[in-house]
């Protein structure tokens, strides 16, 4: 199965079989993460295994999860990492890459937030210092006949409302995307998930180039994970259709974004520049 496949057909998973997970499955594609590149060029992150996932659920449960609710897994996995500027966005495209190929490998993942300080390290068998940045539940999907359907695609928001052309809130018609070679580049950045569906990214086509802007309000830890996803998601699809690319993080671009015209409530934090 192709990369871009797998964007397709993956889904989230919340209802996990009790069985465990062979180690060797498991390890195997920890470090394949491990040894992937992330979006920082002095990347530090470290990806670890907690084999007892019912123990750390009880640790976990009311502190993280999804919506307030913890989901239980027979294993998790957490990237741990100094926080510095780009950590969020590069613990976001990291770990979405391990889930894509978990998917590969028929089991499912949950993204799961923090929403309190917790402490990891003596859950996993090499601890490190770090703290955690990122955690997903990982296992087999339950496919009983008494489970909720959970096995579905989220709905999307249509392109025409993701992606403007030169400023803000000029809708960028399908159509000359097709012509730039880009709709299908998009197409497959809108299924990248984010936390409550919220897609709180949104793509400005500026002079040849593509800027990222993200909402920015109680939720922006949320947000800069949510948008490295969309990022890795764009620079699959990208490198598929034969474009040679690199994302650039951006700090703070205020002159850009009055040119653009973008609302207070949201500010560049990507460039993506075609080669």
């Amino acid at each position: 199965m192709s990369f871009l496949q797998t964007i397709e057909s993956m889904k989230t998973v919340r209802d996990f079989r009790d069985d465990p997970v062979p180690s060797t499955i498991l390890k195997r594609l920890i470090r394949k993460t491990q040894s992937e590149k992330g979006l920082l060029p002095d990347t530090t992150f470290s990806v670890r295994l907690i084999e007892d996932g019912p123990g750390f659920f009880q640790l976990l449960n009311g502190k993280a999860g999804y919506f307030g609710k913890m989901i239980a897994a027979p294993h998790y996995i957490v990237l741990f990492d100094e926080p510095k500027t780009g950590v969020y966005e590069n613990s976001g495209y990291v770990m979405e890459k391990l889930r894509l190929s978990a998917w590969e490998e028929e089991l499912g993942t949950c993204w799961i937030s923090l929403d309190e300080r917790v402490d990891a390290a003596p859950w996993v068998v090499d601890p490190v210092e770090a703290p955690p940045m990122a955690l997903v539940a990982i296992g087999y999907p339950e496919h009983g006949i008494f489970r909720q359907d959970v096995l579905k695609k989220s709905a999307r928001l249509p392109l025409t409302d993701l992606v403007y052309l030169e400023k803000w809130g000029q809708k960028c018609p399908v159509e000359e995307l097709e012509v730039r070679g880009m709709s299908e580049i998009f197409y497959y950045g809108k299924l990248a998930p984010s936390w409550g569906n919220r897609q709180p990214w949104r793509f400005i086509l500026h002079q040849e180039k593509i800027y990222l802007a993200l909402l920015v309000d109680d939720q922006e830890n949320r947000a800069l994970t949510d948008a490295g996803i969309v990022m890795l998601y764009i620079q699959q699809a990208a490198h598929d259709k034969g474009f040679s690319m690199k994302w650039q993080l951006l700090e703070r671009e205020p002159a850009l974004a009055s040119e653009m015209g973008l609302p207070e409530t949201y500010r560049l934090i990507g460039l993506f520049s075609f080669n």
